[in-house]
């Protein structure tokens, strides 16, 4: 699944939603998630592997409000390899970025910056931010996490956490994550 240049706006709902699929090599690169009723990008019941969030706005743009809930939500799923880079989410009525009672594992991501690249990662949040939203930045709850990075990433300005975690198994990477 690819989701490019793209603007995913003003839904009642979700923005994008994968409900009880299993989904492999998940791109949304060059787009815009944002003034969505509930979640820009919610992910539940679902096995997905190498997910790429790059240059993309799932929240507030200079001209477009955040989402109602989080800019994205992973909830009861299965993520293998996920990357998000050099992208915004902001001002959303929840969190950012939120992963509820879900599973991250180190997999594979392959993404382009003008020439293609791999990398080996649970969680990479780099050149990224979370600003302005209503709970966290970042938040990992109740899940099972490995693998995670965060590099030149700004968690900053929300009402509460730049990241929480809580009831959450997680190994942290103390290396560099670009290849």
């Amino acid at each position: 699944f690819t989701l490019q240049d793209s603007q995913v706006v003003g839904n009642s709902d979700d923005g994008v939603e994968f409900d009880t699929v299993t989904a492999t090599d998940v791109t949304f690169k060059g787009d815009t998630i944002a003034e969505n009723g509930d979640d820009g990008v919610f992910i539940t019941d679902s096995d997905v592997s190498d997910l790429v969030i790059q240059n993309s706005y799932l929240g507030a743009t200079s001209t477009l409000k955040g989402n109602g809930g989080n800019g994205f939500d992973a909830f009861n799923a299965t993520i293998t390899g996920a990357a998000f880079l050099d992208s915004f989410f902001n001002e959303n009525g929840f969190d950012g970025i939120d992963f509820d009672t879900t599973t991250i594992t180190s997999g594979s991501v392959t993404f382009d910056n003008g020439t293609p690249q791999t990398l080996t990662t649970g969680f990479t949040l780099q050149n990224s931010q979370a600003l302005g939203n209503d709970f966290q930045g970042v938040l990992q709850f109740d899940s099972d996490v490995a693998d995670v990075t965060f590099k030149n990433a700004i968690l900053a300005d929300n009402r509460e956490d730049g990241l929480f975690i809580v009831g959450t198994e997680v190994v942290l990477s103390a290396g560099d994550p670009t290849p």
